[in-house]
Formats: structure tokens, sequence, C-alpha cells
């Protein structure tokens, strides 16, 4: 990677979408992590544009916990089914896991046409009024009850190896600060209602 290159992904932070082909391990996992962080943002965002009656629904599905796993899973599926060459042939070089694979294979059409413009919007914004807009989409999700079902099939016995997969390729995310901000904007919400 070169010194542009790096500044570039220094600046850019968790909006960076570049790859480097002299660097295809390193900058695949970097464009994956990114994606994953901005879809993981995008989902803490959309609790601002749930109903009331959503919003007894998702917090028992979204935690700090599951969020990202389903902002990784969701993510992976976007860059390496539709993303174009070279970035998704480095990607799926670098992913050696056989359920994360296999649960892509198995997202039924509906549940993922519903979630795509969720992960498209969050894949594609540059900034974070851009990620507010597409967190919009995230009350569809729900509404229609493609979330969930996701998200059971994703915690399911069937795909427990994904967690372990993902700690030990070092895919994870601290989200606690995200977190306890949208607590907090929760409850100031609460308290002026």
């Amino acid at each position: 990677m070169s010194r542009k290159q790096r500044d570039e992904r220094k600046k850019s932070g968790h909006w960076y979408r570049g790859f480097d082909p002299s660097k295809p391990k390193r900058t695949a996992y970097e464009h994956l992590l990114d994606a994953s962080v901005r879809c993981a943002h995008c989902l803490i965002l959309g609790f601002d544009a749930l109903e009331p009656s959503a919003l007894m629904i998702v917090p028992t599905l979204l935690t700090a916990r599951t969020c990202w796993p389903i902002s990784f899973v969701l993510s992976s599926w976007y860059v390496l089914n539709v993303i174009d060459a070279p970035l998704t042939a480095a990607v799926r070089r670098n992913v050696d896991c056989p359920e994360l694979i296999k649960l892509h294979s198995e997202l039924g059409s509906p549940i993922r046409e519903l979630l795509q413009g969720l992960i498209y919007s969050s894949y594609v914004a540059s900034d974070t009024d851009q990620l507010g807009a597409a967190s919009d989409s995230l009350l569809s999700c729900v509404d229609q009850g493609a979330l969930l079902l996701f998200a059971r099939v994703l915690f399911s016995p069937n795909y427990s190896a994904i967690a372990s997969w993902m700690a030990r390729n070092d895919y994870r995310h601290n989200l606690n600060g995200m977190w306890e901000s949208l607590i907090a904007r929760t409850q100031q919400n609460k308290g002026a209602a």
C-alpha cells in the first residue's frame, strides 16, 4: 500500500472502500471490517426511526452483543455476492468459514430482498448523515419480519461456528460506545414524552 493510500485510509476511517491489489489480504480485511462497522452504525441509528411498537421488539433482537454479528454477516454477504472483482475474489480467498458461506447461500430471496436496501445504503454511505438516512430502512426490515427471521437463523446452533471464526480472524468490534449513546438518547426521549 502506498503512502498516499495509507493516508487516504487514515483520513477516511470507516468510510474507506478502497482495495489495493498489491496487499489483497489486508485491504480485503479492512474493506469488509469497515463495511460491517457502517452497517452496525446504521442499525444503531435506525432505532430513532422505529415506531413505539417496534421499540418493544427490537431491543430484544439488537443488543451490543448481537448487532455486530448481524452487521458482519449482512455486510460480508454484500461484499461477497454483489461487489465486483478483484475485491470479491480477494475476500473469497480469505474467508475460510464454510458456515458463513452456507448461511449466505441459505438467505432466502424474500429476506435478502428486504434486507438488501439496508445493506446497500449502509455500504455506500459516505458520512453519518447518509447513514442516518439509510437507517430508515431498518423500519421496513423490522415491520416485514426480515431482521427477526435473519437473526433467528444466524443465532441458531447451526451457525455457532461463525462467531468463533470471526473472533479468530479478528473480525470483532466494540460497539459499547455507540450502544451507550443510543440508550442515553432513548432514555432522554422517554423522559421528554
